[in-house]
């Protein structure tokens, strides 16, 4: 049971908390805190229980909550909601509020556009040190952050940034004009999440401007970047298995949903697969005069999978974090390959001896071990160059690991290994 006085337990503890209970329970409760409190509160459960706690409300007390609401929680929560249900819930959201979030909706959910929060310190450039630090003071607003104020002209500009322990330093007779940093690292709202990510971390900061042009829209925060950054971490990893990513926790997301998320992928991947058997069955003749060749067939097409899966999660994390970029791809490839290069003459090594202490023969054990070396290598440039074009199309390389490598890897490892196998073996 919620404690129904006050939240008296960290936010997210009492949300947690809250999440767990019955709706009469949560609307109880959030009915004894201010707008405010339960503004707080809400951002912190899920988007369909905010939804639904919101549109269960009465009206005037709902649009007191959501006129609390920072932008980037709102463009969260109603990214998440389908267009039904935005719309009920622009019903509850004040008209100049609904404008700007419209506006930002707008552009793609992967951009900066998306995590803009409109809660921030903003200031003319004539406006003295004491003067601002007495209106932080009074305020009754609660900001996403209190590191940084921004300076704007009179027509919207940002022209100056200062973090809050300058201020504090300052002269108190002296004008913000006089202290202010002017040059300021920015992004746009066109700009991919990913690059927010980037500069927050290169410059060191816990929030960046967004601008349009020059006008300032809002600042992203480094607790937003954190949630961007769960959330793609999640979406690849489930890619990197072969799924599309999930839009709500596991539990509570659908028996039904869940199987439209795999079975796409599933049957792509069947029909990928069935290639491999094309392949085996215009190869039945080699494998009938040869029958020791087919012991190898699991290793070898293992090997080059698992090759490509190693270079296509090191690529991948590397292209995430920017340090490599399109133009670095002949620096990639000159790399993987040397690198399978020496992948390939270890496994063939390996590779030989196991085939040895089989008793195949010394020729078979030759067409494995040369096989090895050549699906390793192979692997290792289809690896390598996947990622770097789907980034170039504009497409999440992260689909091209785990399963697809290796789906595409088995046939051609196979195509590489019977084709060895007729030359060393001189079979027709």
């Amino acid at each position: 049971m919620i404690n129904q006085n006050k939240v008296k337990l960290p936010l997210f503890d009492t949300a947690k908390k809250l999440e767990q209970s019955a709706r009469k329970e949560q609307l109880a409760f959030i009915k004894t805190l201010t707008a405010s409190e339960a503004a707080e509160i809400l951002t912190y459960l899920e988007n369909e229980t905010q939804f639904e706690v919101l549109m269960t409300l009465d009206l005037f007390f709902a649009k007191q909550i959501l006129a609390h609401y920072a932008l980037d929680d709102s463009l969260d929560l109603l990214t998440h909601l389908s267009p039904t249900k935005q719309e009920k819930l622009f019903t509850r959201i004040d008209e100049n509020a609904a404008r700007d979030i419209r506006r930002f909706l707008l552009f793609n959910k992967k951009t900066a556009g998306r995590l803009i929060t409109n809660h921030v310190l903003t200031f003319s450039k004539e406006e003295k040190v004491l003067e601002v630090i007495c209106a932080i003071r009074q305020t009754d607003k609660k900001f996403d952050t209190l590191s940084y104020l921004y300076v704007l002209a009179e027509n919207g500009d940002l022209i100056g940034v200062l973090s809050i322990q300058e201020l504090l330093v300052a002269e108190d007779s002296e004008a913000l004009s006089e202290i202010m940093l002017t040059n300021m690292v920015t992004i746009t709202p066109e700009a991919d999440r990913a690059e927010v990510v980037l500069k927050l971390k290169d410059y060191n900061l816990s929030a960046l401007p967004v601008v349009d042009g020059q006008s300032f829209l809002g600042i992203i925060t480094f607790d937003d970047v954190m949630d961007v950054m769960e959330e793609e971490q999640s979406e690849d990893v489930q890619r990197m298995g072969g799924a599309s990513p999930l839009d709500k926790p596991y539990l509570k997301t659908s028996v039904w949903l869940i199987y439209r998320k795999r079975i796409f992928w599933l049957l792509l991947l069947f029909v990928a697969e069935a290639y491999t058997g094309t392949v085996l069955a215009h190869y039945e003749e080699t494998l009938t005069q040869v029958i020791a060749l087919t012991f190898f067939i699991p290793l070898l097409i293992g090997t080059g999978g698992n090759t490509g899966t190693q270079v296509t999660t090191t690529l991948i994390r590397a292209i995430a974090l920017g340090e490599v970029r399109l133009r670095d791809a002949l620096k990639v490839l000159k790399k993987e390959v040397t690198v399978g290069f020496l992948l390939g003459i270890s496994l063939a090594l390996f590779a030989l001896g196991r085939s040895v202490i089989l008793g195949v023969g010394i020729n078979i054990a030759a067409v494995v071990a040369i096989a090895a070396f050549c699906i390793v290598i192979w692997s290792s440039i289809i690896a390598a160059l996947l990622p770097l074009i789907l980034k170039k199309l504009r497409l999440d390389p992260a689909v091209v690991s785990g399963p697809f490598i290796t789906t595409f890897v088995d046939g051609t490892g196979l195509i590489i290994y019977f084709t060895v196998a007729k030359l060393l073996l001189d079979i027709a």
